[in-house]
């Protein structure tokens, strides 16, 4: 008979460094950042970039010719295409194409733990 984890077994100690914008928690051996903007974070750990390389927006999903200018900002809150349809992320991928695989797995490695 397995014995199940209770909430005390499971503390999660934070700590939080008042000169950065992130706090680290640790919770069952596992390491967390948990950034209050995410932005930030990218210009922090990447400053030799421009801030305009990498670009997404929201895009009615399944584009259609009537819907093709229909797009809306990652900033706006906005749940539906006009004509009540899905959205969907379009990236500029070109942009994202610009670094190695290893670059993209070095950094979401470094947010939430292993891609492996």
């Amino acid at each position: 008979m397995k014995t199940p984890l209770s909430l005390p077994s499971i503390i999660a100690a934070a700590s939080s460094d008042p000169s950065s914008s992130t706090t680290t928690v640790a919770a069952a051996g596992f390491f967390v950042n948990k950034v209050s903007n995410i932005r930030d974070e990218a210009r922090r750990l990447s400053p030799h970039l421009d801030a305009h390389n990498f670009s997404a927006k929201y895009v009615p999903f399944p584009s259609t010719s009537s819907n093709a200018d229909e797009t809306y900002s990652l900033d706006e809150i906005v749940y539906r295409s006009n004509s009540d349809g899905l959205l969907d992320v379009q990236h500029d991928l070109d942009a994202l194409k610009a670094f190695a695989g290893s670059y993209w797995r070095n950094l979401f490695d470094s947010r939430v733990g292993k891609t492996t």
